[in-house]
């Protein structure tokens, strides 16, 4: 978010934007790791996937490319249920371990993987559409202010400023009061 945010004025050509998503690709799976994998997140090595993620992400935020409906939809879907994702992996990896173990014994890792990145997505999409879009529209419904009531800062000629201005920049003298 902070990337895109921050880059949204930088143009960048379509043949700049397809060179960086490649050469960032091609350090992320043929850098070189020495003794291995905890170098990922010490030293040196983990200032160049740093830099190499960060640039395919800025590829991709940069790439006027717009991809089929077949694609697109599954992949907004995703999206909004990624947090889902990122919560429900470990639990859903558990479940299925267990079932998989005692339905029927040992199971190849990759099967367990699968099964659990497709329960994954698919617990995860379906909270999402029961539970958590519900209580955005709530929460954006709740939070808007009645007719009338505005937040005053107590400025000299009453002045009107936004929350923000009260609780960054600290302008204000008095409490704000609701009126």
């Amino acid at each position: 978010m902070a990337l895109y945010y921050n880059t949204r004025r930088l143009a960048l050509g379509r043949s700049i934007t397809l060179g960086l998503m490649l050469v960032s690709a091609a350090i992320l799976f043929w850098y070189p790791i020495k003794s291995g994998l905890a170098r990922i997140v010490t030293g040196f090595d983990r200032v160049v996937f740093v830099a190499a993620v960060t640039a395919f992400v800025l590829s991709f935020c940069k790439l006027e490319a717009a991809p089929p409906a077949w694609i697109a939809s599954p992949l907004a879907a995703f999206g909004v249920a990624s947090y889902g994702v990122y919560i429900l992996h470990p639990i859903v990896f558990l479940f299925v371990d267990l079932c998989v173990g005692s339905l029927w014994g040992p199971a190849h890792p990759y099967t367990v993987m699968g099964l659990t990145a497709a329960g994954t997505i698919v617990l995860a999409s379906v909270l999402y559409e029961r539970f958590e879009a519900p209580l955005i529209q709530l929460g954006k419904r709740s939070d808007q202010r009645p007719e009338g009531r505005q937040l005053r800062t107590g400025q000299a000629g009453g002045a009107m400023t936004t929350l923000p201005d009260l609780v960054f920049t600290r302008r204000c003298s008095a409490r704000p009061v609701l009126q």
